[in-house]
Parts: C-alpha cells; structure tokens; sequence
C-alpha cells in the first residue's frame, strides 16, 4: 500500500517544483461541484440506489508543452448510496438508510489539451487517485469503523476552460468527472467486492 501513496507524493513535489524552474508553467485551480455516487459489486446483487454527492479542491498543473501538463490534485469526496441497510450492534435491522462516506483525495492524471490552434481550451484526463475515509455515517449514525481506511481508483474526464483577466492562465473552467474505486471498501463483507463509483460536474477557476 505504500507504493501507490510514495508515487503520488513525488508527482505532487514534481509539479510543486517546476514552478521555480519555469515561471509560469505552473497553474493553480480550485473547483468544487457535485455528482451522482452508487456502489457496485461483482454479482451485481445489491439493491442501493444513488444519492448526491458533494466534491471540492485544488489543482495543481505543470505544462510540459501547450499539449501536455501533469495535474495534480487534493481535495475532498463524497461518495455513498441509498436505500441501505445497517444492523446495529444490538442486531436490529435499519433499512432504507442514507449512507455517506467522507474522503480526502490526492490524485494526479496527464492533461492532453486540445482545440484550435490559438486556443486549446478543451483537456482529457485519466489518471490514478487515494482516498482516506474521514468519516462515513448512515443516516445520523456514525459507522466508519465498518469500512477500509483507504480507497484507490481511478478518476477521468473532459473539461473546457474559458480565459479570463489579463494573465494567460487565468481562466473559469467546466468539466464532467468520473471516479472509480477498484478496492473493497468494507472491512468485512459476505459477498463479492464492493467498490465506489461517482459521475459528476465540476466549476472552478485557474490563477
């Protein structure tokens, strides 16, 4: 497990430091938005429903070229479902519960950025992500000692910035995400592997 985490630590002082190297190839965004978020498992037997999550963070962009740029981002995740089930320690059985789960994300992806030959104002992402569970809750009942402390996955989508001010970097920007857990995310479970998933809509701005 620490491999994942030594990778992302040292493409994040990578992009940290091109900013000294070459003024102005670096870029600092913040966004926030929300999406639609679900778990799935391997049979496909579960009977939770969708809910809305909320999402917010910072990017942090080195540009290799006017193509090319390495991101990389921290922020917070919301994922969860509906219509849950939970069992309390007495062995009472709550159903139609409202799960939420509370991660801290650090992820990098390359940017390919693309569009007109003045203006690239379209980009492409995939790259790998690691959550750290802060919380989870159905309903008001706190439950986070059920479920792994980590989540890894991979996160992806298609953005479009429009500039703005005087500086080149700055722009407001859109973009459709998707996040996909590949790890079980409960400590315990009788079935197959149960992962998060999430598709959702960010706003944000570049300085």
């Amino acid at each position: 497990m620490k491999t994942p985490f030594a990778f992302l630590f040292f493409l994040l002082f990578v992009a940290l430091s091109g900013y000294s190297q070459d003024k102005g190839d670096f870029t600092f965004s913040i966004y926030a938005g929300g999406g639609i978020s679900n778990i799935s498992s391997v049979d496909e037997q579960n009977l939770a429903e969708a809910r809305l999550g909320l999402t917010a963070g910072v990017y942090g962009a080195y540009y290799f070229s006017e193509k090319w740029s390495v991101r990389t981002n921290v922020g917070y995740l919301q994922y969860g479902w509906t219509n849950g089930v939970f069992v309390t320690d007495s062995g009472m059985v709550l159903v139609d519960r409202n799960y939420g789960l509370h991660y801290i994300i650090i992820g990098t992806a390359p940017n390919f950025h693309f569009g007109s030959n003045k203006n690239k104002n379209w980009y492409l992402n995939l790259g790998p992500y690691v959550g750290f569970l802060a919380g989870a809750n159905a309903n008001r009942t706190q439950v986070k000692r059920f479920f792994k402390t980590t989540d890894i996955g991979v996160t992806g989508g298609i953005g479009y910035k429009i500039p703005l001010g005087k500086k080149a970097t700055n722009a407001l920007f859109f973009e459709l995400v998707a996040h996909n857990g590949l790890t079980n995310i409960f400590e315990e479970n009788e079935g197959g592997r149960v992962t998060n998933h999430k598709f959702g809509l960010h706003l944000g701005y570049t300085f």
